[in-house]
């Protein structure tokens, strides 16, 4: 027999249980309209709007086909959710190219969405969105990865922008705790806030990466790595993300196992600057690999590594960490990126360093590639992290979760 009181709390649970079902089916037999303003088409969110439109009459509102600083991957398939390429009108600032799409305001008032989400607040076509939302008593999601304030003349002359665009929203996407904390310093209440990691495809990942890792030794053979110990770096080559401090964590890391290898796998400014510090450090076993290749290929090179690195002196919310989680890679990171406490847990799949302090990093480095049964540890960890944290259905939730408190208000 069970206590009065158990029973009660039993009751209540599955009461809730319920309630949380019919929620959801509410969304669905209302086939509530969400419409996303989204600076530029980002591959990695195609799964999420993909799941999202399962459950709600989305259309996502792109403000230009493609940033001039990425070099997205075309995804590996098509994913069904609707969408429209704004008509642009392009120009330049501080913070880089950016977009005026007028037709924003008549697409949204034509289309009358119950919801408006605004995935940024530097392009200027999501504060014509702002205004329609306001104008026409649409409830307002703001959606960030914003982890704290710039520490810049700019980050304060546009700090009252991001205010209004936290404060204002009837809610709030936080892509992790951090960039609830910030928002919270921002004036929004805390039950507005809700987290939505960023994610990946995590299930076609850790596939495809399981197909690689059978043939691991020969595909290292075919792409010329004969190290016993190969360490990945994947990333713009600009100052943010730390390459100068990679070369002198490498370099002590050499030091200590010579069988070591270093794969350097992007693009960017600093990359001849990189090769003379090879040179002249006479650093031995560095592979630069130029950025641009499939998301298949990527996953590769994930698949024949011993380990990620990313020693990011700023970064929102990477998603190389949940990429290379998904497909069992342990990591070490500096502590300055965004997610990396909330994907990272030291000791069990990965170490979080504090930024600057290249002689631990290094040390966490060797350590790891030095204990293959801690590798396999950190290896099976990674992907139970992932999955549990950072996926497409956790990721949907939050946003189905925010969508019910503002239309609840």
């Amino acid at each position: 027999m069970i206590s009065f009181s158990t029973f009660m709390e039993l009751l209540h649970y599955f009461n809730h249980q319920n309630l949380r079902k019919q929620q959801l089916l509410c969304l669905k037999m209302h086939r509530v309209k969400l419409a996303i303003v989204h600076n530029t088409i980002a591959p990695y969110r195609h799964p999420l709007f993909e799941a999202l439109s399962q459950d709600l009459d989305l259309m996502v509102y792109y403000c230009s086909v493609r940033h001039s600083s990425r070099e997205w991957d075309l995804w590996p398939r098509n994913y069904d959710y609707k969408y429209k390429i704004l008509p642009r009108i392009p120009f330049k600032t501080s913070l880089g190219s950016n977009s005026l799409n007028p037709s924003i305001i008549t697409e949204l008032v034509l289309d009358k969405p119950h919801v408006i989400m605004l995935s940024s607040y530097t392009d200027p076509t999501t504060w014509l969105a702002l205004a329609v939302a306001k104008l026409l008593k649409i409830p307002l999601i703001y959606w960030t990865e914003g982890i704290k304030e710039p520490e810049s003349i700019l980050g304060i002359i546009t700090k009252p922008i991001r205010s209004l665009f936290a404060i204002t929203s009837d809610a709030c996407l936080a892509q992790g705790n951090r960039t609830k904390e910030y928002l919270e310093s921002l004036g929004v209440d805390n039950a507005s806030i809700f987290i939505a990691h960023n994610c990946v495809d995590n299930e076609l990942l850790i596939d495809w990466s399981q197909q690689f890792k059978k043939k691991k030794n020969l595909l290292r053979k075919q792409l010329n790595f004969h190290e016993k110990h190969l360490v990945l770096f994947v990333g713009q080559l600009i100052p943010r993300k730390g390459v100068f401090d990679l070369m002198r964590i490498y370099e002590k890391v050499v030091q200590k196992r010579r069988e070591t290898g270093l794969i350097v796998l992007g693009s960017g400014p600093l990359k001849s600057q990189l090769l003379s510090i090879v040179s002249k450090n006479k650093l031995i076993n560095v592979h630069f690999v130029e950025s641009g290749i499939s998301l298949s290929e990527l996953v590769k090179y994930y698949s024949i590594v011993d380990l990620l690195v990313l020693p990011t002196l700023f970064d929102l919310a990477p998603l190389v960490l949940n990429e290379a989680m998904a497909c069992g890679l342990p990591i070490v990171v500096y502590n300055a990126a965004g997610n990396a406490y909330e994907l990272v847990i030291p000791g069990v799949n990965g170490e979080v360093i504090e930024t600057g302090d290249v002689e631990i990093f290094s040390e966490a480095i060797v350590r790891i590639i030095s204990d293959e049964k801690l590798r396999k540890k950190m290896s099976k960890e990674s992907i139970r992290i992932i999955t549990s944290v950072s996926s497409v259905d956790s990721t949907t939730t939050g946003f189905l979760k925010a969508i019910e408190y503002v239309l609840k208000k």
